[in-house]
């Protein structure tokens, strides 16, 4: 696949999503769409070194066991995570406002 096929595939799918008019619907209608217009290229086998080097390897879907780490600070486990670990602290063992829940 040449610079100009991709140029192609990408006005295709500018044109696939013109008439939607949510920004972030059409970002990701686009990306979809491009998607599929590469992927339908690539299993009638025209793709080649070039085109490879322009789409971005896609991450393998296996699932990864999360690191057994601290909650506070980290970016991993989301409040209810979090929360867990006040429980298992012993922040609740009063009662506690939610202020109080927001500033721990």
């Amino acid at each position: 696949m040449t610079k100009s096929d991709y140029k192609d595939l990408v006005a295709q799918a500018e044109e696939a999503v013109r008439s939607v008019s949510d920004p972030g619907l059409k970002q990701i209608a686009f990306q979809k769409v491009l998607d599929d217009l590469l992927k339908a290229n690539r299993e009638t086998g025209r793709e080649t070194e070039e085109s490879s080097a322009l789409v971005p390897p896609r991450r393998s879907k296996t699932k990864r066991k999360p690191k057994r780490e601290s909650l506070r600070g980290a970016a991993r486990g989301g409040p209810t995570q979090y929360i867990q670990e006040l429980i298992g602290d012993g922040f609740f063992t009063k009662p506690k406002t939610i202020s109080e829940v927001k500033a721990e």
